[in-house]
């Protein structure tokens, strides 16, 4: 996995001719104070562009972004069966035991607290490829586990829904 930062038109042309990458996963396209609209706008022409060569499928694109939806097209309310699968800042909640998220496979526990907005971005978008690539729920999860010291799911629980509430003794 490559990481590459593009600024201004060409940059990612210059760049693909070096790597050609299998999956595209874009954070944020917030246009700088020193960026004009229109830098902005062709920007993302060169994005929409490496999104359509690497193919929907293939793309995550971040649900919070304004800016990258009113160019890529993306629908920030939710990916589609022919569109790119979408991450948002908004899909981690507070649980008992750190955080969760839901995945298409079922929620994952974060046991820690994440911090910054790029890193809910790297966690979103390393499960949604990992699930995309076939790993299941729980191999997903293990490695969820190692990286942030998530706490895993309680034997017995539904992949699909979250834990039941412990019952309390009268």
């Amino acid at each position: 996995m490559l990481e590459l930062g593009a600024r201004r038109r060409g940059d990612l042309s210059r760049l693909l001719r070096v790597v050609r990458p299998d999956w595209v996963v874009v954070t944020q396209l917030s246009a700088g104070a020193e960026e004009t609209d229109e830098e902005a706008a062709e920007l993302c022409e060169e994005l929409g562009a490496l999104c359509r060569m690497v193919g929907p499928e293939r793309t995550v694109v971040s649900a919070d972004d304004p800016l990258l939806h009113s160019y890529l097209g993306a629908d920030p309310r939710g990916a589609t069966h022919s569109g790119p699968a979408r991450m948002s800042l908004g899909a981690f909640s507070k649980s008992d035991g750190g955080y969760r998220f839901r995945g298409a496979l079922g929620y994952y526990d974060i046991g820690t607290e994440v911090v910054g907005a790029s890193a809910h971005y790297a966690i979103q978008a390393a499960v949604i490829v990992a699930e995309q690539l076939g790993l299941s729920r729980e191999q997903v999860q293990e490695r969820v586990t190692a990286e942030t010291g998530g706490i895993p799911p309680l034997p017995g629980s539904s992949a699909a829904d979250p834990p039941p509430a412990p019952e309390r003794s009268a």
